[in-house]
């Protein structure tokens, strides 16, 4: 708490909701199961958070590995956009989780996915 002449000033942090992650195939925004991706097309996945305060950054991580990713800001929520273009066959069953964070002193809140991929026949045998 600080005091400021007369003035009494408590800075406070309220956590971000739970991650939510859409894919940009499916219209309805509701849908929550992310269906496979066959290899060689792109992926573009996006991860809306919604309160928070201060307001939260929002990142992706592959594997552990960062992914740089497209930020849009509005008033009461946060969305971060990535694509992979082309999806691989290295990309089947990777985790990709979204975080939400607006302090270190609040754990950061996760939604993770695993990659489902149709992948390509590599040799078709001949009978």
């Amino acid at each position: 708490m600080l005091i400021c002449g007369n003035i009494w000033w408590r800075p406070y942090v309220v956590p971000p909701e739970r991650p939510e992650i859409f894919d940009f195939r499916n219209k309805d925004k509701q849908h929550r199961k992310i269906e496979p991706f066959n290899e060689g097309q792109e992926l573009k996945l996006q991860c809306q958070v919604i309160g928070g305060r201060p307001q939260p950054k929002v990142v992706w991580f592959l594997e552990s590995q960062l992914i740089e990713g497209r930020t849009e800001v509005y008033d009461n929520m946060v969305k971060n956009v990535i694509t992979i273009d082309p999806v691989a066959r290295h990309h089947l069953h990777s985790r990709l989780a979204c975080n939400a964070s607006n302090t270190n002193l609040i754990t950061a809140s996760i939604r993770q996915i695993t990659l489902d991929v149709n992948c390509k026949y590599l040799k078709v045998a001949h009978l």
